[in-house]
């Protein structure tokens, strides 16, 4: 039987995903950067605190990408191995029925 062993963790805080290498805890591999765009805001977020927010993250079923939540109903997922992201919009919107 094959076993699919998980080398990898996974942290998220306001700004960044990271991810470790569980037999090199001393820095991540790879940091992933998400709301870089509200870094200049931050300080002002903090002191406010207005900074409330958690948003969870995961790894995909092969390991290969992580998801994690945004603001105004955006998913991003990024591949681990390439670099590439995309993002996606989730929706609460019932589905029209149409009367009969």
């Amino acid at each position: 039987k094959f076993m699919f062993i998980f080398i990898h963790s996974k942290s998220r805080d306001f700004m960044s995903v990271k991810l470790w290498d569980i037999s090199m805890p001393k820095e991540p591999l790879k940091i992933i950067k998400i709301h870089d765009h509200l870094r200049i805001y931050l300080a002002r977020l903090f002191e406010e605190e207005i900074l409330f927010d958690k948003f969870d993250c995961d790894f995909s079923f092969d390991g290969k990408n992580i998801i994690s939540g945004s603001y105004q109903n955006i998913w991003n997922v990024w591949n681990i191995d390439t670099d590439s992201h995309y993002s996606f919009e989730s929706t609460t919107a019932k589905k029209k029925t149409l009367k009969k």
